[in-house]
């Protein structure tokens, strides 16, 4: 179009623009398009806008050449204002603009029916682009629907275009999508009038397979040559279509015939419909496909078996297996009155009220499960020692959201629960492994590292070679292990591991994933003193992190308060952490709620606010005296360390420097007890910033080299970055003075960061399968990506969201042109 002096503007919408937002990015399109758009007059607010509207279309009008603008994805506009907008461009918009629309489906409210059946417009589905004149005339027989004239190519351009018009001839309506009733009259006159019974049959059966397999369908229609029979009947030939990167002996049949298939089916033959749904289930299942075959056995309405093939896939279990995420699908399928029958299942719908936040609703359900005993008699049922097994980990799970710090006595008396269980009953190896993972978590926050790490090399020996996403979310543990004790690369390549191996893998679901990416945002935090660049950080639900939501609720929301004290100051901290607040007391979650208090009180502190502080302490019942500050029995290492540095700052604010450098000593003691190098370098940053406060700079310098020859290892510079005043001027005095050579250049380079008043970030990250993504954005859908990778749609709606995060992008070519300037993408 650019060839032929045709300007063209192009927007990809999403679910977030209003109409003041799709405005401002339709002049921003016509503007990088080569269009001049007059700036908006001084004034805000509607009228404002309206005005900026008009502006475009008058600026279009003027060039008085042909204009054309591109929406791609408008289904996802669900702003009525902003359908309005469009409405506006089809039915007033000027007569040298031309619209082009890419959607799956019509947003409720735009107008296009007088457009189409003024033959102003025309409405083409990605189907109907896809057939070709041979496809639609082999469909067709050579006739066109009703008429039983011989098709022409000019009218049949694909099967679909010819029903519609077929429609528009005999209802005179405008609107396409309401050829649905005809497509199926046109099915029952035509194609099944073709077939045998037996064709017809297979053809149905074969339509609830999606997509359909050739052992598949085999197995289902309990037939030999099934699949060949399928493929050879003229009637459906160009409507079975190859999956792309999938065998060759795997096809998709074309959206509408199934759906027409499906209801003539369930119609006709109700009890075959269930039944072969029944047999898919079985099928399925034996395949390991637990969600699709449990959604099988419920459209057969047969919600015992949907039951059963939970069960026999381990119940609770799948979520070791495949995640949470995969588990609470499968759970959609199951009934009240099933759950009164199966214990076990009942136990996977209380993790899953648990893991959304639903406590109370799980303690009611709990309450209600029958079998499940406490007494140490051996137990002989296979099906209640399945059922004991599933008890001890729901409740394990359930413990450790609320309470993820327990006493050296609670852990050895858990040990030897789980022992004696497994003394009386066969524990299998996942779920053996996954207790292990929990005693490394609760050593882990106890900072007992070794025990931890311990207790993961044990689960990784029960697994062996046994799939599971424990190894990856076993990974970011070990990962995080490291970076509490300052071992950069060792955190970076665990957390780089777990990463590839998740995002490789379409079973895993996108909880650990999350979990993993503030984890590895925390590190690059504390070793940059920024996270990548344009990014807000995210807080996760706790609830979808995986098995570890206080750690990972805890660093993102440190991670986020932060940042937000750093570029907006104290008072958006402290509106961000009430909010987290508010969450997490309605969520019951007293340990993460306690967390986000001490945040507060060390906001407070920071910025001298003294009373507030104090009371905010008393408030949350923190630990008053030195001892109880540093106590690792009663708190997680991440409560202690911000405990720490809360009392720090405190104390400075409040000027009592003796007691700050008292209490500074017990924390370089119980630092050093555990390798906690994180807390230590955060805190002598902080005791720096005190003797400088204090008049003592010897002492600060005495600090300042002491944090130099620590960062030498670890790379850990937030701690100066947050006392940044104090250290640039110490530096200059390091730096002028007798410092250790081997210090210096680190010295400088520190130096040089701190005095970038930006702080700017070392560049955008973006992982291997992302940057594939990225430089298909602008020439591929989605689907097409999708299929190059072998993932599905939503993984890579997924990766798109993470690469407009990290770019600051609103849309597609938005994030190419950032990607472009950034040196991310050629130009």
């Amino acid at each position: 179009m650019m060839v032929d002096d045709v300007l063209a503007a192009w927007l990809c919408l999403d679910e977030q623009d209003d109409a003041e937002a799709l405005e401002d990015w339709l002049v921003r399109a016509f503007r990088h398009a080569g269009l001049t758009v007059p700036d908006d007059p001084p004034g805000a607010g509607e009228r404002n806008a309206r005005h900026r509207l008009w502006s475009l279309m008058e600026a279009v009008e003027a060039r008085r050449v042909p204009c054309v603008l591109a929406l791609d994805e408008l289904e996802r506009l669900s702003d009525r204002h902003a359908v309005a907008i469009v409405n506006l461009l089809l039915e007033r918009g000027p007569g040298n603009l031309k619209l082009a629309i890419a959607c799956r489906d019509l947003p409720d409210g735009l107008r296009v029916e007088n457009a189409l059946f003024l033959g102003e417009a025309e409405l083409l589905t990605v189907d109907q682009l896809r057939f070709t004149k041979a496809e639609a005339d082999a469909f067709l027989g050579g006739q066109v629907a009703d008429g039983g004239s011989p098709g022409t190519g000019e009218e049949l351009q694909g099967w679909p275009i010819a029903l519609d018009a077929r429609r528009r001839e005999a209802e005179g309506s405008g609107n396409p999508l309401a050829g649905r009733g005809l497509a199926r009259k046109w099915l029952d006159a035509r194609l099944w009038r073709s077939m045998t019974d037996a064709d017809r049959e297979l053809v149905l059966d074969a339509a609830l397979l999606d997509p359909i397999e050739s052992g598949l369908l085999d197995e289902v229609v309990d037939a030999r040559g099934s699949w060949q029979r399928l493929l050879t009947l003229p009637a459906v030939d160009g409507l079975l279509r190859a999956v792309p990167e999938s065998s060759p002996s795997v096809r998709r049949m074309h959206p509408l015939l199934r759906e027409c298939c499906i209801e003539r089916h369930c119609r006709l033959s109700p009890e075959r419909f269930c039944e072969i749904h029944r047999r898919i289930a079985r099928a399925l299942a034996r395949r390991g496909a637990v969600v699709a075959a449990m959604r099988h056995a419920s459209e057969g309405n047969d919600p015992d078996l949907a039951a059963t093939i939970l069960e026999d896939a381990g119940g609770v279990r799948l979520a070791i297996r495949e995640g949470h995420s995969r588990l609470e699908a499968a759970a959609r399928y199951l009934t009240p009155a099933v759950l009164d029958r199966y214990p076990r299942l009942a136990l996977a719908h209380c993790l899953i009220l648990t893991m959304t936040g639903r406590q109370e609703e799980a303690a009611r359900v709990y309450a209600r499960i029958d079998g499940l005993s406490g007494d140490g008699a051996r137990v002989d049922d296979v099906a209640q020692q399945e059922l004991l097994v599933d008890d001890l980990f729901v409740r394990g799970v359930g413990l450790m959201l609320r309470t993820p710090t327990w006493s050296a006595r609670e852990i050895k008396a858990l040990r030897a629960q789980l022992t004696d269980v497994a003394q009386r009953v066969e524990i299998d190896p996942v779920m053996r492994a996954m207790f292990e993972y929990g005693l490394c978590i609760l050593y882990a926050m106890r900072a007992e590292f070794d025990d931890a790490l311990e207790c993961a090399d044990r689960a990784r020996g029960a697994l062996g070679t046994r799939w599971s996403y424990l190894p990856m979310i076993l990974d970011y543990q070990v990962g995080a292990i490291a970076m509490v004790r300052g071992q950069v690369q060792d955190a970076a390549e665990w957390y780089g591991r777990a990463e590839h191996s998740l995002e490789a893998d379409d079973r895993s679901d996108l909880g650990p994933l999350k979990a993993g990416q503030c984890l590895f945002r925390e590190l690059e935090l504390e070793r940059q003193g920024v996270t990548v660049p344009g990014e807000t950080p995210v807080v996760p639900s706790p609830f979808e992190s995986g098995f570890s939501p206080f750690q990972v609720y805890a660093a993102a929301s440190a991670t986020l308060v932060e940042m937000t004290l750093r570029t907006q100051g104290p008072d958006a901290a402290l509106e961000a952490l009430r909010r987290m607040q508010d969450r997490t007391r309605r969520a019951d979650l007293p340990a993460i709620s306690r967390y986000l208090s001490i945040l507060q009180a060390s906001t407070l502190a920071g910025a001298g606010r003294i009373e507030e502080c104090e009371r905010v302490w008393r408030l949350a019942s923190l630990p008053r005296d030195d001892a109880a500050c540093l106590d690792l029995e009663g708190q997680t290492w991440r409560e202690m360390e911000a405990v720490a540095e809360a009392r720090l700052k405190l104390l400075r604010a409040r000027r009592d420097f003796e007691a700050a450098r008292t209490f500074y000593g017990a924390v370089t003691e119980r630092v050093a007890e555990r390798g906690l190098r994180r807390p230590q370098m955060r805190c002598l940053a902080l005791a720096m910033a005190i003797e400088v406060a204090a008049g003592d700079r010897h002492a600060a310098a005495a600090h300042l080299d002491e944090y130099m020859r620590l960062c030498a290892s670890t790379e850990y510079t937030l701690g100066l970055v947050r006392e940044r005043e104090v250290a640039l001027g110490l530096l200059d005095a390091y730096l002028e003075g007798d410092a250790d050579p081997a210090l210096v250049r680190l010295a400088t380079e520190v130096r040089s960061k701190l005095q970038d008043p930006d702080l700017r970030p070392a560049g955008v990250r973006l992982t291997a399968r992302q940057q594939f993504i990225l430089r298909r954005l602008h020439r591929q859908r989605d689907e097409d990506i999708a299929a190059a990778l072998g993932i599905t749609h939503a993984g890579v709606r997924y990766h798109v969201r993470k690469i407009f995060r990290a770019l600051n992008a609103r849309g597609r070519m938005d994030a190419v042109h950032r990607a472009r300037r950034l040196g991310l993408l050629p130009d």
